[in-house]
């Protein structure tokens, strides 16, 4: 009867070792599989601080780009504004020509009637002068 709990307690004994042992060999199953999930979890963090390390830089360089365009925009704008100053300026000249051609257009008009009339004076001198001839060779 001894024996017989003996061996009852040493297949009960060893039946609990083996589901220990079981249990163990799951637990450790779990562990790997949590270690590995774990590992991939840390790769995919670096990739995802590396893929934002690239995007950082990306728009640091689209942040250079943008203010280099605006910077060019501005002198573009600048170069716009002196275009539309220069062209006043040479409006207002040519204004300021126009102007001027009238008014030397009317001053030559003024000048041919002041000719026509020094023309008629010089005929009019001329014939007086004809007169006068005649009258002192006749007179001799």
């Amino acid at each position: 009867m001894v024996a017989d709990e003996i061996r009852a307690l040493s297949e009960h004994t060893k039946a609990s070792a083996e589901q220990i042992a079981s249990t163990i060999d799951d637990l450790i199953g779990k562990v790997n599989t949590a270690s590995d999930n774990m590992q991939l979890c840390v790769e995919s963090a670096n990739q995802q601080s590396e893929i934002i390390i690239e995007t950082g830089e990306k728009f640091e360089v689209i942040l250079e780009k943008v203010t280099d365009l605006n910077s060019r925009a501005v002198k573009i704008a600048e170069n716009v504004d002196e275009c539309v100053e220069a062209n006043t300026k040479v409006m207002d000249a040519i204004s300021n020509l126009s102007a001027t051609s009238e008014e030397v257009a009317a001053s030559s008009q003024s000048s041919i009637e002041i000719s026509k009339d020094c023309e008629k004076d010089m005929e009019t001198t001329k014939d007086i002068l004809h007169e006068i001839l005649k009258i002192s060779k006749s007179g001799k």
